[in-house]
């Protein structure tokens, strides 16, 4: 029997080094459980001409602790090449730690706590590291930088489209030049509509349930506004979900879904075990079903408006070969996605702030008041605002830690800023802990909009603008940032000149923000918020 042990021992250990060398992107849970159940039981045919109970247990466990063992002892010894970068005992053995955070929703604020005790370069994972150092976004964003990796690439099946977010190389530059030409300068004046007639049906929402006092979700109700904005830039869909209260459900479940979805891609070998999760199963099957809704609708409507779908089919036939109609419904539902999020966490954050600095709240609304007097129609360019606005983003970033790049791992390694990382290593760059690093932002954790006036930069030591990405950094920014603060500086504009506002009696203030989630997209709770009109 003790023979049996040993070469149940050896065994495990071999297979973790076969493992650790040979291990692909896209190794997957099934293909390694494959591999390794078998093997015990083979040895025990082998040694034992026979497959007792007592041998097969002993095997089993012999096998799978000395596995174990193994690769605890050399993610935790000084042999790993990520051995000198400080962290957590339990981020370096395994990335289940990072999978449990990210259920939680605080993956952002327990990366920042990491920083905090460890300093600018942090390891949160075996083959994973978190940089906050400010030259750090141009290293590994920038045009030399690092490239996606399997935290994206994980999500693309050959049978299935992918949208912009999850493609890397040509495949993506080719893909971005028809999102700059939909989210470019020109094609935004054609949105100026939408967005206006939109403002406007939100505002007739908030006046007649605003009455007699009666505190609003303004969090709901922005997700409801950049909802029908969305889908109508997307697709040229209007579904009323601002004045139906979402009674149907949409942006629900298309928030869910990325929740969902963003979980496990932490945890890439056990991501295509989604597929037996009953509750992501059934959201995905709506999102589908939503998808082939839109793309039915557009294709029979034609081009009647220069929208998203315009632009992403190529219907002014630009190219010489024809985007492919699935890749297309897959950008548009980004788009919804994305636009959804993003826009209504930022104007959530900035009531938020604003409304808790009397001094903030009555600059802002002088601005917009004058800017009113001026002209009633047309706004203007609305500085104080717009710093607002950058100011509740840099503290709250709609995706607050953002998406791990990854180090290739045909290549030999890459040295970033002054680290040697070897082939395969994840690489973050948190915008939430970036954003509040003291070397990148003065006074990190204060709520100052003045930081982004022209006319007050000089007032702080350290503003380093080229570390502000809310909207990441380089070639794969989010493309759809201008149409994102038109919709902002619009509703903004009229709600701070058509109300004054004010906390709720229940609301918990301080801790609000708290309640701010992190899954790459950012639920957050209720901001009840009492309304009373000025005009």
């Amino acid at each position: 029997m003790s023979n049996l042990v040993y070469a149940s021992i050896a065994l495990g250990v071999a297979n973790h080094l076969y493992w650790k060398r040979y291990e692909r992107d896209d190794t997957k849970l099934m293909s390694v459980a494959t591999a390794l159940l078998p093997q015990p039981a083979i040895l025990v045919a082998l040694a034992q001409k026979s497959l007792g109970l007592t041998p097969l247990v002993t095997s089993y466990a012999a096998f799978f602790l000395s596995l174990g063992t193994s690769i605890v002892l050399y993610r935790i010894s000084p042999f790993h090449p990520l051995a000198g970068i400080p962290g957590p005992f339990l981020a370096r053995v395994t990335k289940l730690w990072t999978f449990y955070t990210t259920t939680t929703g605080e993956l952002a604020r327990a990366m920042k706590k990491l920083h905090d005790e460890y300093g600018p370069v942090v390891r949160t994972g075996p083959n994973e590291i978190s940089i906050i150092d400010g030259d750090a976004v141009n290293a590994v964003y920038g045009t030399n930088g690092i490239p996606k990796g399997k935290f994206y690439t994980i999500r693309t099946e050959p049978r299935s489209p992918t949208n912009l977010l999850f493609t890397t190389g040509q495949t993506h530059q080719r893909r971005r030049a028809r999102w700059n030409r939909a989210l470019g300068v020109e094609s935004l004046k054609n949105y100026d509509d939408i967005v206006e007639r939109q403002t406007e049906e939100l505002l007739d929402v908030l006046a007649q349930e605003s009455k007699d006092r009666k505190a609003v979700d303004l969090t709901r109700k922005f997700q409801h506004f950049t909802f029908d904005v969305m889908s109508d830039v997307s697709f040229g869909r209007r579904f009323g979900v601002t004045k139906s209260d979402d009674s149907a459900g949409y942006v629900k479940f298309i928030l869910d879904f990325s929740e969902s979805v963003n979980i496990l891609a932490w945890v890439p070998w056990a991501f295509h075990a989604a597929g037996i999760i009953p509750h992501i199963t059934k959201v995905k099957m709506q999102l589908l079903g939503f998808a082939r809704d839109l793309a039915s609708s557009r294709a029979q409507a034609g081009a009647t408006q220069k929208d998203i779908w315009y632009h992403l089919m190529d219907e002014e036939d630009k190219e010489t070969q024809k985007p492919l109609v699935p890749e297309v419904v897959a950008d548009g539902i980004l788009a919804i996605i994305a636009g959804t999020d993003t826009s209504a966490s930022a104007m959530s954050s900035t009531i938020w702030f604003v409304l808790q600095n009397s001094e903030i709240y009555t600059t802002l609304q002088r601005e917009i008041d004058e800017d009113f007097a001026q002209n009633p129609d047309v706004r203007g360019e609305l500085p104080y605002l717009s710093a607002c606005i950058s100011e509740a983003l840099r503290l709250h970033p709609p995706n607050a830690t953002g998406g791990p790049r990854q180090v290739p791992r045909e290549e030999p390694g890459r040295v970033i800023l002054g680290m040697y990382l070897p082939g395969g290593t994840q690489v973050i760059v948190p915008p939430y802990s970036v954003h509040r690093n003291p070397d990148n932002f003065s006074l990190p954790t204060q709520y100052l909009p003045e930081r982004w006036l022209p006319s007050s930069k000089s007032k702080f030591e350290n503003h380093r603008s080229e570390t502000f990405i809310p909207f990441s950094y380089g070639a794969a920014s989010c493309v759809g940032r201008g149409l994102a603060h038109k919709e902002m500086l619009s509703l903004l504009s009229k709600l701070f000149y058509n109300y004054d506002m004010k906390f709720a009696e229940d609301l918990d203030v301080p801790n609000w923000e708290n309640t701010i989630k992190d899954y790459f997209i950012s639920p957050m709770g209720p901001l009840k918020i009492v309304l009373e009109a000025r005009h």
